[in-house]
């Protein structure tokens, strides 16, 4: 996912705070972040939605960092699930459809 993202994105690898690319086909557009820690979120929106930078950057400090990484059940390098992190996918999806690009739609996370 990285190294395609990197080829398809008009950014530079690493561009941005945590490594944030973008690209679009004509049926949707994917949002690709790694963080300097190497773990990797994905987003895919409808290809006329805009920079979600700043939705990546919330989805990791916010949610990731607070909710996973901080949480003494939650085993690092483990998935995370809903008996480690039991808020992390309610908190997150009422974040994600807080936003216009995602208030219609139903969210699945793997």
């Amino acid at each position: 996912m990285k190294s395609f993202g990197q080829a398809m994105s008009p950014l530079k690898a690493g561009a941005g705070p945590e490594g944030f690319n973008t690209f679009s086909t004509p049926e949707y557009k994917v949002h690709h972040c790694e963080s300097r820690t190497g773990y990797m979120f994905v987003l895919t929106t409808d290809p006329t939605v805009d920079d979600m930078q700043d939705v990546m950057a919330a989805i990791y400090s916010d949610f990731f960092v607070e909710l996973a990484v901080k949480n003494p059940m939650h085993d690092p390098g483990a998935p995370i699930d809903s008996k480690s992190c039991p808020n992390f996918a309610p908190r997150l999806r009422q974040f994600l459809q807080s936003k216009h690009q995602y208030s219609s739609l139903p969210l699945a996370f793997s």
